[in-house]
């Protein structure tokens, strides 16, 4: 019970500090299609993503089916792999896009899910 209170306190504070800071920068989160999300985007950042998908299918399945059939294990992969994205849209931001300044808050989102990955890490039993 307590990883799940920790991880709702973490998540709460996540999204405040993310509409504060999107207010103070001046933001919007304006609705996206697909196809804009994708459009843009640099082709190494999008095939490193493609195979960091890949990655965390295979290795899901296979610490799932083979090595452990612990329901937590792909909790963990699924943290793992969203740390990651975020690291590399990040990258990808702050390489090309700096003055836009939204690599920061996926720089956040990434130490979110670092600091979940964290709590579950070491509140399993």
């Amino acid at each position: 019970m307590t990883t799940i209170a920790s991880i709702l306190i973490l998540t709460l504070v996540y999204l405040l500090i993310e509409v504060v800071l999107r207010k103070k920068q001046h933001m919007t989160v304006s609705p996206i299609s697909r196809r804009e999300a994708i459009k843009g985007r640099h082709l190494p950042f999008l095939i490193l993503e493609a195979f960091l998908l890949l990655v965390y299918l295979f290795t899901s399945i296979y610490f799932y089916k083979w090595i452990s059939p612990n329901p937590l294990i792909p909790v963990f992969l699924i943290v793992l792999f969203l740390f990651c994205i975020y690291i590399i849209r990040g990258m990808e931001e702050y390489f090309f896009k700096k003055e836009d300044k939204e690599y920061v808050h996926s720089f956040l989102g990434a130490s979110f899910f670092l600091m979940t990955f964290l709590i579950m890490f070491i509140t399993h039993p």
